[in-house]
């Protein structure tokens, strides 16, 4: 590993790093450093395919934009593909973790955020959903994989279904809107970065389908819609679409498990079986579809 660091260091800024620390808790999709190169800290993000360059550069192009709409965001300097291996510069900022800071306080300032990047346009990364779904449901997946009966299968595809006929202006949504993903700076102020999972989509529905999906907690999600400037009222009136768009994430999660797993059914997998079980449990899926406490 040092020795594909020092080469992709030298390529990009002509000199090898002097320091390097792995992150901790930050490498699930990747390797994570904190590099010391020409006096400066980055974090470097590394992944041994040429298929993540496409991931990084969409980050690059999000962190771009956010930061170019007043957002705080670390700057990603470079991104490149070398020796079998993408790689990522983003610049290093110091401060509190959010998961460590105050959580309502955290909350609520990701309401501000989110909102600001709300009003960015994002049709290079929209979410083609008819694309999405075919994805998931093509060759009756969950059904050979004998986690979805037949009836149960078509019934979630159906309600998702409703997706195809959106109309919306693709806004910038981070996907994963979280205190993990969050700096507070000295000052108070709060940097938001790991674009990994971010697209055009429907505000603010998109958004908050992700944070009501991990049960983030009632009172946490009031200080988002404070933030937002949110009112139940206008909650209300996405809630059917935020119900279905908690629906899709909770059956690519099941996917992303299975293909992970070398696209066998881990039978001791948790949540795959609670899923499917809550699943199981909603008898119209044309109401509403209460699938976390929160909703």
């Amino acid at each position: 590993m040092e020795e594909i660091i020092t080469k992709i260091t030298e390529s990009v800024f002509g000199s090898s790093y002097k320091n390097l620390e792995p992150v901790v808790g930050k490498g699930k999709n990747n390797q994570v450093f904190k590099i010391e190169v020409g006096g400066s800290l980055h974090i470097l993000s590394l992944f041994n395919s040429e298929q993540q360059l496409d991931l990084y550069k969409k980050e690059k192009w999000c962190a771009e934009a956010a930061r170019e709409s007043g957002v705080k965001t670390p700057k990603i300097s470079h991104v490149g593909f070398l020796n079998g291996w993408s790689y990522s510069f983003q610049e290093y900022v110091k401060g509190t973790h959010g998961t460590e800071a105050g959580e309502k306080e955290v909350w609520f300032k990701l309401g501000q955020v989110a909102k600001s990047i709300h009003q960015i346009p994002a049709n290079e990364i929209t979410l083609n959903y008819n694309q999405k779904v075919d994805e998931l449901f093509g060759d009756n997946y969950f059904v050979d994989k004998y986690i979805l009966s037949t009836p149960l299968s078509e019934a979630v595809k159906n309600r998702l279904s409703e997706t195809f006929s959106w109309e919306f202006s693709p806004m910038l949504c981070h996907g994963n809107l979280h205190p993990s993903n969050v700096i507070l700076n000295g000052d108070g102020q709060l940097w938001l970065f790991d674009w990994e999972t971010a697209t055009g989509n429907a505000t603010p529905q998109a958004d908050l389908a992700e944070i009501y999906t991990w049960n983030n907690g009632k009172d946490n999600i009031a200080k988002f819609y404070e933030g937002y400037g949110l009112i139940d009222t206008d909650v209300q009136n996405i809630m059917r679409d935020i119900q279905t768009l908690v629906l899709l994430r909770l059956v690519e999660v099941i996917q992303r498990m299975v293909m992970r797993d070398g696209g066998v059914v881990d039978p001791d997998n948790q949540y795959i079986r609670d899923t499917a079980r809550r699943l199981g449990e909603i008898t119209d899926y044309q109401a509403d579809i209460l699938f976390t406490k929160n909703l």
